[in-house]
Order: C-alpha cells, then structure tokens, then sequence
C-alpha cells in the first residue's frame, strides 16, 4: 500500500524531503518534529503516518478511513485507534504549542496548522 502523498527526495542522497506545513515540520530523515522550532515529544510510527497524512492536506476532512489506510499494517485498527492516536498526537503537539488538528464531528479530522 502506498502513502496518500508522495514525498519527494533529495536528489543528491535520496532522503525524503521534509514535510512542512505551516510551522510544522516533518523531517522522515531524522525522525524529528517541530512546531515552529520547538521540537515535539518522539512520535510514534502510527502517530507519524496520521499526522504525515493530516499535514500533508491542510484545511481538507481527512476521514477515518483514509487514515487507517495511511496506517497500513500499523498497530490497531478500527475507528477508536484513529481517535487514540489523534488525542496523543493533540498532546504532543500541544507540549509544542499546537494546537492545529480540528474535529468535523461524523466526516474526520483536519489540520488547521497549515495556514
């Protein structure tokens, strides 16, 4: 199964470009995340691939469905894993000062932080 985006890679090495999104930053290459220079408590494989998946389409309803497809064969299934993972990713963003990750009650969720 593939991401539903599609990183780009440095041409000189190969490493995938960072993701950024407003003030968050994603770097796959270092395995880190900041929220406008702050760096964000260790994320999780599945904390990084829902988060990867919201910043990735800001301002746009990502569904549940769509991230666990994003998951793949990551850890739980199911639509509680998904709000698992969306409320320790709200916690550790907010240790950064984000709070950007907003609830449309019944479609999904959306990364405000983009903007």
């Amino acid at each position: 199964m593939t991401a539903p985006w599609s990183p780009r890679a440095c041409p000189c090495c190969g490493a995938p470009e960072p993701v950024v999104s407003g003030r968050l930053r994603l770097d796959a290459a270092t395995a880190t995340a900041t929220w406008d220079g702050r760096p964000v408590p260790r994320l999780t494989a599945s904390e990084w691939a829902v988060l990867s998946c919201l910043a990735s389409q800001p301002g746009w309803v990502v569904t549940r469905a769509h991230l666990l497809d994003a998951l793949g064969d990551e850890g739980e299934r199911g639509d509680r894993a998904i709000d698992s993972h969306i409320q320790r990713l709200r916690r550790k963003l907010l240790a950064a000062g984000c709070y950007a990750i907003g609830t449309h009650y019944g479609l999904g969720y959306v990364w405000e932080g983009g903007r």
